[in-house]
């Protein structure tokens, strides 16, 4: 970060604090952050979610957008249920090594990669094109544990992205990535919680829980 003005730097630092704290409020924290984000990297939109595939199509979770969407995020949402196949250059069940927990200006390198690809998917042709964000630019990352894909997350811009606005995204890479395994873990062992309390409750016998060191 020493590209990074200091001021820059102060905001960079609380926000990696923000992502390390866990509340008690039951907000999620790109829900207080995304917008403190948005102001960090500029842009026109910001947005965080989690693509996920139904038996029918596509759907998103842990959806966050900042407040200048002005419904854009809830039109993506809705369009992108109605798609079947694939809808993006990358795979979100697994999304490619070279993709992974890095900073990309994606709808200029999905143009370069695959010349006239993006402009016959789904997406582009029922919500870009329509919504007029296929002329920005979209810097973004996928945060990724190993080959699970945790959040799309990222700016849409006018004019192309400046090195400093890559850096500052890089920069929070770690710890959003951090907080977001974290989120994961805490979900599934809500989970697993009330699964077993709810097989417990249907024993007709007295029951007890074993740790891995034999302790009741």
């Amino acid at each position: 970060m020493s590209c990074l003005e200091r001021r820059e730097v102060e905001l960079v630092r609380h926000l990696q604090g923000e992502l390390a704290m866990v509340r008690c409020d039951g907000q999620p924290v790109l829900a207080r952050l995304v917008e403190p984000i948005h102001e960090l990297l500029g842009g026109e939109l910001m947005w965080s979610f989690r693509p996920v595939r139904t038996l029918t199509a596509w759907d998103v979770e842990d959806a966050h957008a900042d407040g200048r969407s002005n419904g854009l995020f809830e039109r993506f949402a809705a369009c992108l249920r109605g798609i079947a196949g694939e809808y993006a250059w990358f795979r979100p069940s697994e999304p490619m090594t070279a993709q992974r927990n890095r900073v990309v200006e994606a709808l200029t390198a999905v143009r370069h990669a695959q010349p006239g690809f993006f402009e016959q998917t789904p997406l582009y042709r029922d919500f870009l094109e329509p919504s007029g964000l296929h002329e920005h630019y979209q810097l973004r990352v996928l945060v990724c544990d190993g080959a699970e894909l945790l959040a799309w997350f990222g700016a849409y811009y006018v004019t192309p992205p400046t090195p400093r606005q890559h850096r500052l995204l890089a920069a929070l890479i770690p710890a959003l990535r951090a907080r977001m395994r974290l989120d994961r873990a805490l979900s599934r062992a809500r989970i697993a919680s009330a699964a077993l309390s709810a097989a417990i409750d249907t024993l007709a016998e007295p029951a007890y829980i074993v740790n891995r060191r034999c302790r009741v």
